[in-house]
């Protein structure tokens, strides 16, 4: 008899509900940082899947960067500014043209260095067009840093362990500002779609 003769011949069928991952070993490193808790928060399998199991969606291929790339960009681009800004006195203090060249220094500095990584992803044309993109993003964000009160940066992108019920997660910090008063405000830079919603 074939395979499928004898399966049809079987009187029962044995079936389980198997709704429990693996438990994590203390060796296991938990992937993703704070991102595992947004996952498992909105669908605990969608957090096994992607944090323990590693699956990932396809990547569909772009002319030029992807959206992870130009995200990429910016994060070292204001990692630059700042790490020689240090704060918004100082901020204040330049010029019109002493901000463009900062802008202009910050920029191309990273750009040239990711082309020297990455030489077929950009292009030397393309190259100056996100230099263009990244400077007029750039000038309007230091717009918006000038209506603040006054702040000192105090950490940019700095990684950091937290220990959640023995789970380890690595996570990155955009950048951290200390207040007049004391306090700390943590900035998280966005390039995609930013939503209050997803915040809660």
């Amino acid at each position: 008899d074939d395979l499928f003769s004898v399966c049809a011949q079987q009187n029962s069928i044995e079936s389980f509900v198997d709704e429990m991952a693996p438990p994590l070993s203390s060796e296991e490193e938990v992937r993703g940082g704070t991102a595992l808790l947004l996952d498992q928060a909105a669908c605990p399998f969608r957090a096994f899947a992607k944090h323990r199991l590693g699956a990932r969606a396809l990547e569909e291929p772009t002319p030029g960067l992807s959206a992870h790339q130009r995200g990429t960009l910016v994060h070292e681009v204001m990692r630059n500014f700042w790490s020689s800004m240090k704060s918004l006195e100082t901020l204040g203090k330049l010029d019109d043209a002493e901000n463009e060249k900062a802008i202009q220094l910050a920029v191309d500095e990273e750009v040239d260095h990711f082309v020297r990584l990455h030489p077929a992803s950009l292009p030397k044309t393309l190259a100056e067009l996100e230099k263009t993109r990244l400077r007029y993003l750039l000038k309007q964000w230091l717009d918006v840093e000038m209506t603040r009160q006054p702040f000192v940066v105090e950490a940019l992108e700095e990684k950091k362990e937290i220990s959640i019920d023995g789970v380890t997660l690595k996570t990155v910090v955009d950048r951290i500002d200390r207040l007049p008063e004391g306090g700390l405000m943590i900035i998280d830079y966005k390039t995609g779609d930013a939503k209050v919603t997803k915040w809660i």
